[in-house]
């Protein structure tokens, strides 16, 4: 009876035991949550992480283990319960771990697919796996482009191969934010540096053979001036010594010019000093003041023999004038003493002479600028005792002169019947009338028509008339237009650009019907607008015909479901109640002219709008304000499948055409062809 009983209860405990080991088979005992994508790629030379949640199913305690190593990648548990002591364990239902896969990419062989399981620890039939593979694609070594700045005083933007800018004010390392594949080329340019700076790159071009990572250091060095002048020194004396702020010394032995021996960084502080020599008086001139752009050699050290000085002041100098201490030294003075540029005040003298005690002395006025008059009014000739200074006073006033002064531009709207016309005010900003006033336009400006009115015949100092234009034909804009009149020695000059319905004209032409056409431009820009998508080639290759290219980049790009482009913006605006397609985005070489990156020299001769409109005129906006960043505007040239053309306007100067990623975001202007209305 009792071996029966114990029989029941092994069949009993063996049935158990299948139902739990069959249970189990079909539920996982702990299951992982993805925290990552579990499909990565990973360069050659790279790592990568795929992350699980690894969650207990059960209510009894498990100890993990890997069921096998895999080449290149391994396993880190975390965030465990505290009871696991650092190893990889489920104390209870829910409790979980993360689990952490870090792949190195230099330790695989090829592409993996695979199941990574771990197993109760010492029952290895017990074992589970995500319940997707680990899906590893093998790619191509990568390297990242960087090095180190040095030097740098403001902003610095540097490009790699044309895009991808980095842009910084300060020293330090540097990297680009894309990494570059073994077998590419690389090229980093430099796109804006600090105007008073020049940067240089080291190896900035190649290719990336290896997987090493590719350093380019940029050294930047702020321009630097000589500082010197002339020297005023009595024969068989000397040394004297001069010195800079920044420590510099010079001793010179004999009157002539001087140069410090080291330049002075630009914006840097100067301020010179002289030692006086045994038994002479020196003065510095000009001697203090702030490093501009370029060289500063109008310092002036002046050194004379004891005796009494001759000096003064010269009061209301607007020019400059010159001055004679008997007959023998001259010295030239302007507002802001001797042998400067000019500013307006009263200025104080020094002749560097000294004239022995109880002898004569006589002060004259050699000559002055032609627009003021300058005579010594008092003390201009005499003998001082007792080595007293004399003080000399020289009175200028000015003489009547005309000038004018008008806006620097204007535009001239153009209709059929004249009902539209433009205004210009000008102002006679000198000390005598001003006589019959008008604008010069060019003769072959047929179809303008000015209107003088009669106080255009006699403007008093300070009064202004206004004169008015309007015209039956559009011209392309001129500038250096003369305002004159019959008593005006240097007229000023105005650039005069015309509009029809209120927008600029940069080209006029005769279309193939005999009828006058003029292309304008729109008045406002489209802000921050990429070209396109980097992964559509449109076809919109001209250099020419920006009205071509324009429809090919619509049709491409909105059967691609592109909706946000340049060219799309243009095609589809109704700006000035225009049909969807009339206006377009400009070709490059319709943006800027030749001797430019796109090489629209080698093209046939075609009008532009940085010749038509911005060069020395300064017309449509398009030209940054001084101290902001540059502005670039899309043309719609298409360079390759990701590239395109664009353009940064400058009133003088190389306007720069640059090739550059399509998705950056930068400005664009409409173009449309328009009869006269």
């Amino acid at each position: 009876m009792k071996k029966r009983l114990f029989m029941w209860k092994m069949l009993i405990g063996l049935l158990a035991y299948t139902s739990i080991s069959i249970s189990q088979a079909g539920i996982p005992v702990w299951t992982f949550n993805p925290l990552t994508n579990t499909a990565v790629s990973v360069p050659a030379n790279d790592k990568a992480v795929i992350q699980y949640q690894v969650i207990n199913q059960s209510a009894r305690f498990h100890t993990l283990v890997m069921e096998s190593t895999i080449p290149g990648i391994t396993p880190v548990v975390t965030d465990c319960d505290p009871r696991c002591n650092g190893s990889f364990c489920l104390p209870t239902r829910n409790s979980s771990c993360t689990l952490t896969f870090n792949i190195d990419g230099s330790q695989l062989a090829s592409n993996l697919a695979i199941i990574p399981r771990f197993c109760e620890m010492g029952n290895p039939q017990m074992c589970y796996g995500p319940s997707q593979p680990l899906s590893i694609t093998l790619t191509p070594a990568e390297v990242s482009v960087g090095g180190m700045i040095t030097g740098l005083a403001g902003n610095l933007t540097l490009l790699l191969n044309g895009k991808d800018p980095f842009i910084t004010n300060t020293d330090g390392s540097y990297s680009f934010a894309n990494r570059l594949p073994v077998g590419s080329t690389y090229q980093v340019s430099i796109a804006s540096q600090p105007g008073h700076q020049f940067c240089t790159l080291k190896t900035p071009s190649g290719v990336v053979n290896t997987a090493a990572d590719i350093v380019v250091d940029v050294n930047c060095n702020t321009y630097s001036f000589d500082l010197g002048g002339s020297l005023t020194l009595p024969a068989n004396t000397g040394p004297v010594l001069l010195s800079n702020n920044d420590g510099q010394v010079l001793s010179l032995s004999a009157a002539g010019n001087f140069v410090f021996p080291n330049k002075i960084a630009e914006a840097a502080p100067y301020e010179v000093h002289v030692t006086n020599p045994s038994g002479l008086i020196c003065e510095v001139y000009n001697g203090k003041g702030t490093m501009g752009h370029g060289d500063v050699l109008n310092v002036s050290v002046v050194c004379a023999h004891s005796g009494y000085s001759v000096g003064g002041t010269v009061t209301n100098l607007t020019g400059t004038v010159t001055l004679t201490l008997n007959g023998e030294e001259s010295i030239t003075l302007d507002s802001n003493g001797p042998i400067t540029t000019s500013a307006q005040n009263d200025v104080s003298f020094a002749f560097s002479q000294r004239i022995p005690n109880d002898n004569p002395y006589t002060v004259t006025v050699q000559s002055s600028s032609a627009d003021e008059e300058c005579v010594c009014t008092s003390i201009c000739s005499g003998t001082s005792t007792g080595g007293a200074p004399v003080s000399v006073n020289i009175a200028c006033e000015p003489v009547t002169t005309t000038q004018l002064s008008v806006a620097p531009t204007a535009t001239i709207p153009v209709t059929s019947d004249r009902s539209l016309s433009q205004s210009i005010t000008i102002t006679n900003i000198g000390t005598a009338d001003a006589l019959d006033v008008f604008v010069d336009f060019p003769s072959e400006w047929s179809g303008v028509e000015e209107t003088v009115p009669f106080d255009c015949n006699r403007i008093p100092p300070n009064g202004s008339c206004t004169v008015s234009f309007s015209s039956t034909i559009p011209y392309v804009a001129r500038s250096g237009i003369l305002v004159s009149g019959h008593n005006i020695v240097q007229p000023p000059t105005i650039a005069l650009a015309f509009t029809i319905q209120d927008y600029l004209v940069w080209q006029v032409a005769i279309n193939d019907l005999g009828v006058m056409q003029a292309q304008v431009i729109d008045n406002d820009d489209f802000i921050l607008t990429p070209w396109g998508s980097a992964s559509l080639a449109t076809g919109a290759t001209s250099k020419l015909d920006g009205f071509a290219n324009t429809k090919t980049i619509f049709l491409a790009e909105t059967a691609a479901g592109v909706t946000s482009s340049a060219g799309v913006s243009c095609y589809t605006s109704r700006n000035g109640g225009a049909s969807v397609g009339e206006w377009y985005l400009p070709a490059i070489c319709q943006l800027g002219g030749a001797r430019q990156n796109a090489k629209c020299e080698n093209l046939m001769k075609i009008a532009n709008i940085n010749s038509n409109l911005v060069q020395g005129k300064n017309f449509g906006n398009f030209v940054a304000a001084p101290g902001q960043p540059p502005t670039f505007y899309w043309s719609s040239t298409e360079v390759s499948t990701n590239m395109a053309w664009f353009e940064s306007f400058k009133v003088s100067g190389t306007s720069p055409q640059i090739s550059a990623s399509k998705i950056i975001p930068v400005l664009a202007r409409c173009a449309r062809t328009m009869g006269i209305p």
